[in-house]
């Protein structure tokens, strides 16, 4: 709560509705947001739609087991990116990304198969630019950061950086694996 600081009490008083987390299979995004008591409504992604999406300024996407048909897919593809067209902030994790962003926009990310990661592993990660707002507090001085992989991680590079901005990457994941941008 140090870290966040005045962040922390502005995101405990929006109202629920501003904050939306798609469940997903694997990640459970919406325990971190439980954890830090930051107010949030959860969906099945059958249930997303434009309605909650509209009232909605965040939406964190985990990523799922089974992908859905192919008529929900683009349905749901459509939906979050009209959304991130009228402003809406999306944060997804690397397996969530496929659909949400590959093809929401495509061209903007494109999904790469480097050397694949024998095992779960970290790697040493920095801020691609230490000034941006929303890196604010992340990487602490003096300090080396790392970020865990586990072996089916999948890994994207930004190709359109009007589109894409890359916020941290990884001078190490592109030696050992191909591919450098991380978040």
């Amino acid at each position: 709560e140090r870290g966040l600081g005045e962040g922390l009490g502005t995101l405990r008083g929006i109202p629920k509705e501003r904050i939306l987390c798609v469940r997903g299979d694997y990640d459970q995004m919406e325990n971190l947001l439980e954890l830090y008591r930051i107010p949030h409504t959860t969906v099945r992604r059958e249930a997303l739609g434009d309605r909650s999406l509209r009232a909605a300024r965040v939406l964190f996407a985990n990523c799922a087991r089974r992908p859905d048909s192919l008529a929900e897919t683009r349905r749901v593809v459509e939906l979050v990116r009209a959304f991130v067209e009228r402003g809406g902030w999306l944060l997804t994790s690397d397996w969530a990304l496929d659909p949400y962003l590959s093809l929401g926009f495509p061209g903007a990310i494109e999904r790469v198969e480097p050397v694949r990661v024998q095992e779960d592993t970290t790697i040493a990660v920095a801020p691609a630019d230490a000034r941006h707002p929303l890196l604010d507090g992340v990487f602490p001085p003096r300090v080396e950061s790392r970020w865990w992989l586990e072996q089916s991680s999948k890994f994207f590079v930004a190709r359109d950086r009007e589109r894409a901005q890359v916020l941290v990457r990884s001078e190490d994941s592109r030696e050992r694996y191909g591919a450098g941008d991380v978040v």
